[in-house]
């Protein structure tokens, strides 16, 4: 594998079509969250337009960073891949200071610093993307050997644990350890191993999943957790306690029919939905833009994945093409989780809609991210543009 290319440029575009998604994407999220949120808003005596504006501030400032950052040389990330660690499994191992962690919905995921909310799990899905290619091109050819994809996995594997031990974020904990087998996954040259071990762990969950459903009944539960199984199974054996978001969930996705009920008309964002502008926010797409609504944000996120898939397969170099498959592997599994809990395909888990769901910690975190795959792009025109001047 080769470790750097190194090509630097001023004049080097970026994909205009993975801006256009982006740009696109964000654009539809902060309407969206205006119109999930407006409502909570006044209801704590704010401005209706207070989410919104705060949202849109954080979102503008890191979309222009973004594109500042994107300018940049990506490899100068390579030298600060142990910082970004370091950052990550400190910012996690703080949860458990009183004075800065901070308790929200019964779940001790934050951080706040002078009234900023910071969210730790996020962090460490940066890093994560920085810091497993570092060790891929490092390995060079062992990355062949068994022992070497193992040691890919583990810091993965240890920040998705010390998330779930000390947040007791089991989604959060999986997405981590998710999107580090991914990057392991697209690193090593055979793949039939990583598909035996992904189905050994399909077939356990789903055994799990299918005795928790024939041996425990509603009233016998004993943890969140078997409880969100359960509601999974049949929603309306919880009604008017914990399964309620569920089903007004799916209430609302069934309110919008094909063409919705309109934007800023969505009735289950009054109340019904607790966290309509983030865990259920795709579900207040689906009443008030209907079946058509939900399919567009569907293809944007879809083409905003092929445009950061091509960059990947072009990539300069194997460093750059692992962190744009990082990026992909992110941002498509909160996707495809919020989306599978709205519409029930998955028991709920609280995972936001990457640029719809607020939250000022996801966006940046996510930002970022985009700002990494528009520099390697910019790598891509730039050494193009070399070689049809060395071709001249």
């Amino acid at each position: 594998m080769a470790k750097k290319n190194k090509i630097r440029t001023k004049t080097a575009n970026i994909d205009y079509g993975l801006l256009g998604a982006l740009i696109l994407l964000a654009a539809f999220g902060l309407v969206m969250g205006y119109s999930a949120s407006g409502y909570l808003a006044a209801k704590k005596g704010l401005d209706v337009y207070w989410f919104f504006a705060k949202q849109g501030l954080i979102g503008g400032v890191c979309f222009l960073a973004a594109l500042l950052i994107s300018k940049a040389d990506y490899h100068i990330l390579w030298y600060l891949r142990w910082l970004m660690m370091a950052g990550a499994a400190g910012s996690i191992l703080l949860l458990m200071v009183d004075r800065f962690s901070v308790n929200k919905n019964g779940a001790t995921r934050w951080l706040e610093f002078f009234g900023v909310s910071v969210q730790p799990s996020e962090i460490a899905k940066i890093a994560l993307i920085v810091f497993v290619p570092a060790i891929a091109v490092k390995m060079g050819q062992e990355f062949k050997g068994i022992l070497p994809s193992i040691a890919a996995l583990i810091p993965g594997t240890l920040l998705a644990a010390e998330t779930y031990l000390i947040s007791k974020d089991l989604s959060s904990a999986v997405i981590i350890f998710a999107i580090g087998f991914f990057i392991t996954f697209a690193a090593h040259p055979k793949s039939y191993g990583f598909f035996i071990v992904g189905a050994l762990v399909l077939i356990a969950a789903a055994a799990g999943v299918f005795y928790i459903w024939s041996r425990v009944t509603p009233d016998a539960a004993d943890s969140f957790r078997v409880t969100r199984l359960l509601i999974w199974k049949d929603p309306a054996a919880f009604e008017g306690g914990t399964g309620e978001q569920t089903i007004m969930g799916l209430y609302a996705i069934g309110n919008g029919g094909l063409f919705g009920k309109g934007l800023g008309n969505s009735t289950m964002k009054l109340g019904q939905l607790s966290e309509a502008g983030n865990d259920w926010i795709f579900a207040v797409v689906c009443e008030e833009l209907g079946f058509f609504g939900a399919l567009l944000v569907v293809l944007l996120f879809i083409f905003l994945l092929f445009r950061i898939l091509i960059i990947a397969i072009n990539a300069p170099d194997t460093f750059g093409a692992l962190m744009a498959a990082g990026v992909f592997s992110h941002i498509a599994l909160q996707a495809i989780l919020h989306i599978a809990v709205t519409v029930n395909f998955s028991p709920p888990t609280g995972v936001t809609l990457p640029f719809f769901s607020f939250g000022g910690t996801s966006l940046l975190i996510t930002m970022m991210e985009m700002a990494i795959v528009m520099s390697i792009s910019r790598q891509i025109t730039a050494r193009a543009n070399k070689q049809i001047k060395n071709r001249r």
